[in-house]
C-alpha cells in the first residue's frame, strides 16, 4: 500500500476516527485504526467493539492496500506536520513509513486480518435532514443522559415515531428531556410500526460531533439492533442498547395549574451561582438545595447553603397564585437550562411533590421535567 496525501485532510480524518478508539486497550487491534487505499481516497476506520467510525479522505493512492497502525500516535503525528505539507503513507508487512519533507517515521502495524469487522445488515427504517437539525435534536436531551451502568437502559438517548414526528428522550430519573423533530416521520414514509431504538451515549456524542454546524443534508438510519449515521465522507455505526426505555409519559405532568414564567438566561446564571456554593445533595444531607417562588414579590428566589455557608438569587418572574415553595437538584436546573434556546421559560407545576415541567412558549417540540427533592 502506498499513497500521498495532504495533511490538511489527513489530519481532521484520522481526528474524527480516533475519537473512539480508548488510549487504554486490553485488545491490541482496538488501539489502531485501519488504513485501506483504494482508487482516489482513503478510508480510515476505528472501532471499540460497539460503534465504528470510518472517515474517507482524497488521496494520490500510487498502490492500493489496507493496514492498521497505532490510532493516537499516527494522529499526534500529523497533527504535528506542516500545514499544506503533504504526506508519503506506505506499509510493508512489518512496517508503515511516513514520510513529509526531511520528516520520516516508521510505526508498527498489525495484520489488517485481525481488525473487527462491524456487522453489516439493513437498516429499514431512516430519516434524511441537515445535520445541524439533527445536532439540535439530540443534543437538546443530551444532558439527561443517564451514567448509571446499573440502569443500562437509561444510558442512552430513546428515539421512537410518534404520530408524524420522531421523537427523542432522554432520562436519568431526576430530570428528562423530550423533543419532537416534527413531521420527520411523516416526511420520511415512517410510521409507528417502525422500532423505538436506544442510541448509546458515545455514539450520541460522536453525532452530535459530526453534524455540529453541518447544514448538508445527513440520513440515520436503524434496524432493531443498530443505527448508521451516513454523511458526506462519514459512516458511523453503532449497537443500539437492548432493554426497554420505560414509559416516560408517565412522569410528564398532565395538566399543571401554577405557570411561572421566567427569563432563560437569568435563571440559569441564578441557578449556576447557587449550586457553585452549594455542596451536591448526595455529600450534604444536612440541607436540600432549595428553589423557592416568593409570588408576592413576583419574584423567583433560588438559594442553596450548607453548614459553612450559603448562596442566594431573586430574579423577576411572572407569577400569579398562591405562594408555592418547592426543591430540585440545582445543578439540574442549570444544566437544563443551558440546552434551551429560547429567552423566555414557563416552569409548569401542580404542587412540590410532582415533577417540574419546563417550556419554551415559542418551541412547543421541546419539554423537559425534574423531579422535586424533599425538603
Amino acid at each position: 500500500m502506498k499513497f500521498i496525501i495532504e495533511q490538511k485532510d489527513f489530519q481532521p480524518a484520522l481526528a474524527a476516527a480516533t475519537r473512539v478508539v480508548q488510549r487504554r486497550n486490553t485488545i491490541p487491534i482496538l488501539s489502531n485504526v485501519k488504513v485501506e487505499a483504494s482508487g482516489e481516497t482513503i478510508t480510515i476506520t476505528a472501532s471499540d467493539l460497539d460503534t465504528e467510525i470510518s472517515v474517507t479522505a482524497p488521496a494520490q493512492v500510487e498502490a492500493a492496500g489496507a493496514t492498521t497502525m497505532p490510532g493516537h500516535l499516527l494522529s499526534a503525528m500529523v497533527n504535528r506536520l506542516p500545514k499544506g505539507a503533504q504526506v508519503s503513507v506506505s506499509a510493508d508487512d512489518r512496517m508503515a513509513n511516513i514520510i513529509c519533507g526531511k520528516r520520516t517515521a516508521q510505526l508498527p502495524i498489525l495484520p489488517v486480518t485481525n481488525f473487527p469487522e462491524f456487522a453489516r445488515s439493513d437498516a429499514q427504517h431512516a430519516i434524511t435532514l441537515a445535520g445541524m437539525e439533527l445536532h439540535n435534536l439530540f443534543s437538546s436531551v443530551a444532558y439527561a443522559i443517564s451514567t448509571e451502568e446499573t440502569r443500562y437502559y437509561l444510558c442512552g438517548i430513546y428515539m421512537h415515531v410518534v404520530g408524524d414526528d420522531v421523537a427523542v428522550v432522554a432520562t436519568d430519573g431526576h430530570r428528562l428531556g423530550h423533543r419532537l423533530g416534527l413531521n420527520l416521520a411523516n416526511e420520511n414514509m415512517l410510521d409507528e410500526t417502525a422500532p423505538g431504538v436506544i442510541i448509546p451515549k458515545q455514539a450520541v456524542q460522536e453525532i452530535n460531533k459530526l453534524t455540529d454546524k453541518v447544514a448538508a443534508d445527513v440520513t440515520l438510519s436503524w434496524a432493531e439492533n443498530h443505527t448508521v449515521l451516513t454523511m458526506d465522507g462519514v459512516t458511523l455505526r453503532t449497537k443500539n442498547i437492548e432493554g426497554n426505555f420505560p414509559d416516560y409519559n408517565r412522569v410528564i405532568p398532565s395538566a399543571p395549574d401554577k405557570i411561572i414564567t421566567i427569563n432563560r438566561e437569568a435563571v440559569t446564571d441564578a441557578a449556576s451561582y447557587c449550586a457553585q456554593i452549594a455542596e451536591t445533595v448526595e455529600a450534604a444531607k444536612k440541607k436540600v438545595p432549595q428553589l423557592i417562588l416568593d409570588a408576592g414579590d413576583n419574584l423567583l428566589q433560588l438559594s442553596a447553603g450548607r453548614t459553612n455557608g450559603t448562596g442566594t438569587d431573586e430574579i423577576e418572574a411572572q407569577y400569579e397564585g398562591e405562594n408555592i415553595r418547592f426543591s430540585m437538584g440545582l445543578n439540574y436546573l442549570a444544566a437544563t437550562t443551558a440546552s434551551m434556546d429560547g429567552d423566555t421559560i414557563r416552569m409548569e407545576l401542580t404542587d412540590p411533590s410532582t415533577g417540574i415541567l419546563l417550556r419554551d412558549p415559542e418551541d412547543p417540540t421541546h419539554t423537559h421535567v425534574i423531579m422535586p427533592m424533599s425538603f
